[in-house]
């Protein structure tokens, strides 16, 4: 089985994006979220402490708010936020900035240009009628989340053992591209070892010692994920998002859910529903 190359299996999404003006003093106590999270100051300041640190960000600054960081915001009358949510990950699962120490703070142009980057994603992510217009937009939201991505990355340094993990990944592209695409269904290990054209038992050895955890779990593992991601993004009933990743039994994913992430799904909405 052919590999599959590493710049082939980079994807970037867009999870959300808006912007807001507030008429008072607010503090707000956000969750963990199961992605990056890029905040700016289009106007007046804010203070944001995330991950023990606190930052003061002034008008075009922006902050680097990784992927499950819980943070806590104060900001002032007057002032406007501007935030883009995104997913940028790396053979189907793998997050790419959870490879490198990254940059958390922006000021000079490269805040001025993440605050403008972050901005106009807010207003593309706007159009939701299919027209040639939001087809567009969807090229130009694509562009701008790796431009965000290259403006981080251009400052930042792979951490020890990343490329490890990316050894590790590439190995098990095609299995891991599978699963993917599949997740919403019951897939078999037989499947996945015929993609390597190995045994059974064979295979459960190469995955457990690359992953670290049986084929089996870490697809529970992956639909988890999947599932909090819808949560956080708050558009679909948790019934239909059960369903939707194989689970019939609601309940039985709530169970599911909540080991792995200490609340249960409507908890978790709850929780996720404010970010700025």
């Amino acid at each position: 089985m052919e590999r599959l190359s590493l710049e082939n299996t980079v994807s970037a999404k867009l999870m959300l994006s808006e912007s807001k003006i507030y008429h008072r003093d607010e503090t707000i106590v956000a969750t963990k979220l199961p992605f990056e999270l890029f905040l700016c100051a289009g106007k007046g300041s804010f203070l944001i402490d995330a991950g023990g640190e606190q930052i003061s960000v002034s008008e075009r600054e922006a902050v680097l708010v990784p992927c499950d960081t819980e943070y806590t915001l104060d900001v002032s009358e007057g002032s406007e936020l501007v935030f883009a949510a995104i997913g940028l990950s790396v053979y189907s699962n793998l997050q790419v900035f959870s490879l490198f120490d990254m940059k958390t703070y922006f000021d000079g142009r490269t805040g001025e240009k993440i605050t403008e980057i972050c901005r106009e994603l807010s207003e593309l992510s706007s159009e939701r009628e299919f027209t040639n217009l939001r087809l567009e937009n969807a090229v130009k939201i694509k562009c701008d989340i790796y431009r965000l991505a290259r403006i981080a990355l251009d400052s930042a340094l792979p951490k020890s053992g990343g490329r490890d993990i990316m050894d590790r990944h590439e190995k098990l592209a095609a299995v891991l591209e599978y699963i993917h695409v599949n997740i919403k269904r019951n897939i078999m290990q037989s499947e996945l070892s015929d993609i390597l054209e190995m045994t059974p038992d064979s295979f459960y050895r190469m995955f457990r010692r690359l992953i670290g955890v049986p084929p089996k779990d870490f697809i529970i593992s992956e639909k988890l994920r999947i599932a909090r991601e819808m949560l956080a993004l708050g558009e679909l009933p948790i019934g239909e998002i059960s369903k939707m990743l194989g689970y019939d039994n609601q309940l039985y994913f709530s169970a599911l859910f909540r080991k792995k992430y200490g609340v249960c799904p409507t908890e978790y909405r709850k929780a996720a529903e404010r970010i700025i």
